[in-house]
């Protein structure tokens, strides 16, 4: 299955140097498939999904520059993966990586996350 979302928000802060105006697109793909054949489950479920997010800030940071806004272009990538370990249990694994680039540099960033956990449908 594919997916697809597009997003707009507005963000109103009391310091209006952290307001901002924000434009998300992702696309995403979902699949369940069969275990491998030396694991002994059911069907594993796999999604992996790309984001960019386009963000305006309404207000100069005079910490940062007194005299230009700043503005920051996000990619986002997450790959999880659900296990079925009996019935309601899952296992689940994320890793997922986002990569900022801002107008400042001290905005700019890459961050990796992992995670491992357990599931419980209701």
């Amino acid at each position: 299955m594919l997916t697809t979302k597009a997003g707009y928000s507005n963000l109103d802060a009391a310091a209006s140097l952290n307001g901002n105006t924000e434009f998300t697109f992702a696309v995403g793909a979902i699949l369940t498939h069969p275990s491998p054949d030396n694991i002994d489950t059911g069907p594993w479920t796999t999604s992996l999904t790309g984001t960019v997010i386009y963000s305006s800030y309404h207000a100069p940071d005079e910490a940062v520059d007194s005299f230009q806004k700043r503005r920051d272009n996000e990619l986002r990538g997450t790959l999880l993966t659900s296990v079925p370990l009996r019935k309601g249990w899952s296992a689940t694994s994320t890793v997922a990586r986002s990569v900022v680039d801002s107008k400042f540099l001290n905005y700019t960033y890459t961050n990796w996350a992992i995670s491992i956990g357990a599931s419980k449908r209701f």
